[in-house]
């Protein structure tokens, strides 16, 4: 009750001064006051935060919240922020995915592109791999990287690029139970997050690959799976947003999986001129 009491008073000094905060500042914050007690570390705070917004009915930046990015953006893509400040994605490594509130409010004013389409990738791997293969230049794309599981300030980054340019959206994954997750994390929205989907799905998104199907055709091998993968299966396909051509790939994906890298590794600069070329409108 502690935890939610200092919650709800900090919620309020945001709404009083329009102001919104990351988490982890005010994790930091509490460090050096009297409450540290009661948040020793960051996820604490993150899942006190989400359960009052939770039992309020409300987002968790409606409470002036929002969360660390640690997602990255690369591509012909540049914004303007309300204070004048500007940041350009066409960069030989990309830039951090800034951090704003759900409903962009006074935050991002303008928007400047000349990408034909967005690309998300799984890994940061992958992502560095496809700005080495100039892969933003040669197929037009504006590239995104969640390093993983997506956090909130790169599912929202997302968000405010579909509902603000009218681009085709793509997303790249690993051929395995925890690359599935993902592309459904992004494209349906997360369970663990439900009653924040509504602003943070993004259901055009076009899911490209790499398919389990691919792997013979390719002449890639399989890798076994581990009793977790076979349980995560069995747990996605009973997801009733999956569709048949998803559930297809997860009946496929039961035979063993594999990671892009081994999509990457087959000839050099593959997964921009050929793999990717092929599956990109440009």
């Amino acid at each position: 009750m502690s935890r939610m009491i200092i919650i709800l008073a900090q919620a309020y000094k945001h709404l009083i001064s329009e102001q919104i905060q990351t988490k982890r500042s005010f994790y930091y914050e509490l460090k050096g006051g009297n409450a540290a007690h009661l948040f020793e570390r960051p996820e604490i705070i993150d899942k006190n935060i989400c359960h009052v917004a939770n039992l309020l009915q409300c987002t968790t930046w409606d409470l002036g919240f929002i969360a660390t990015s640690k997602g990255l953006v690369a591509g012909n893509l540049s914004f303007t922020f309300e204070s004048g400040d500007k940041t350009n994605c066409c960069t030989p490594n990309g830039v951090l995915i800034p951090q704003i509130a759900a409903n962009n409010a006074g935050q991002i004013v303008e928007i400047n592109y000349s990408a034909t389409s967005i690309l998300i990738v799984e890994k940061e791997s992958i992502f560095q791999k496809l700005l080495d293969e100039d892969c933003p230049r040669k197929l037009g794309v504006i590239i995104i990287t969640g390093k993983g599981y997506p956090d909130v300030a790169t599912r929202v980054f997302i968000k405010m690029l579909v509902d603000n340019i009218s681009l085709p959206i793509f997303i790249l994954v690993d051929a395995n139970p925890h690359g599935f997750e993902i592309m459904c994390v992004y494209k349906y929205g997360s369970i663990n997050l439900w009653w924040e989907n509504e602003n943070l799905i993004c259901p055009t998104i076009n899911w490209i690959g790499f398919y389990p199907s691919e792997l013979i055709g390719l002449h890639l091998p399989r890798l076994p799976l581990t009793d977790n993968d076979k349980m995560k299966i069995r747990s996605l396909e009973k997801r009733f947003y999956i569709n048949d051509d998803e559930r297809k790939e997860l009946k496929i994906m039961q035979q063993g999986k594999a990671e892009i890298e081994s999509v990457a590794g087959i000839s050099s600069r593959f997964l921009t001129s050929f793999y990717l070329k092929l599956k990109i409108p440009h």
